[in-house]
Parts: structure tokens; C-alpha cells; sequence
């Protein structure tokens, strides 16, 4: 259990900290981002209309390559955004999983213990029963 506790992070109460924090709040970002890449997008379209080309647009149009480097990188850099965030949501899920086991195991040991008390309970009175010679 300490182990664990060490290695994920996880505090003696259930609540959860540190990794899945980090993780949440970067797929939180993350998705900001997605959201806010589609919506500029959709305004970069209207905008091409209503403005005049820019001297870096000039400047980047008249250098395709350019433009392509930069599109596979962005390509590449949302590839590894993507891929971080499942890896992190990963984790999550494996603190999610792991917080559930030892519940689980706390529970089993609540009611193993209490059928014990229970047994010597009965055991109790079971000899107060004989020496009274009921």
C-alpha cells in the first residue's frame, strides 16, 4: 500500500492528488485548446475575406515550403498534445483503479473483522451458557 501511496501519490484519506490533478487540469487545457483552435479557424475564414493580405502573409505564400514546415509541425506538436493527454488520462485512470482496490481491500477487512467480533461473541456466550448449565 505505501508503495503506492509513494509512487501515485496518494494521500491516506482517498483524495486524490499530484499526478491526476496535473493530468486533469492538462486535458482541461487542452481541450480549451481544441475548442479555441476550432472556433479561430472558423473566424480566420471570414477575416481572409474582409482584410487584406498582410506583408507575412505575402512573405509566407510566396515560400510554400515554409508554410508546410510549419503545418507539419503544428500537426506534430497537436499529435504529441494528443497523445500526452491520453497517456495522462491513462493515469487516471490507473489512480481511479488503484484508489477502488483499496477500498475494496479496506472493506474486506471491516467485515472480516466484524464477523470475528461476532464469533467471539457467540463463543462468549456459549460458555456463559455452560456454566450456568443451561
Amino acid at each position: 500500500m505505501c508503495e503506492y501511496q509513494d509512487k501515485y501519490n496518494v494521500s491516506n484519506t482517498g483524495r486524490l492528488t499530484g499526478l491526476v490533478t496535473k493530468a486533469v487540469q492538462s486535458i482541461k487545457r487542452l481541450e480549451r485548446k481544441q475548442k479555441r483552435s476550432l472556433t479561430s479557424s472558423g473566424n480566420q475564414k471570414r477575416k481572409k475575406r474582409n482584410t487584406s493580405v498582410s506583408s507575412n502573409q505575402k512573405a509566407l505564400s510566396q515560400n510554400p515550403s515554409t508554410t508546410n514546415i510549419i503545418v507539419t509541425s503544428s500537426e506534430k506538436l497537436d499529435n504529441l498534445d494528443i497523445e500526452i493527454a491520453r497517456q495522462e488520462k491513462l493515469k487516471r485512470l490507473e489512480l481511479i483503479d488503484f484508489e477502488f482496490q483499496h477500498k475494496k481491500e479496506l472493506l474486506a477487512i471491516e467485515k472480516r473483522t466484524k464477523e470475528a467480533v461476532l464469533r467471539s461473541q457467540e463463543l462468549a456466550n456459549i460458555e456463559k451458557e455452560q456454566e450456568l448449565g443451561v
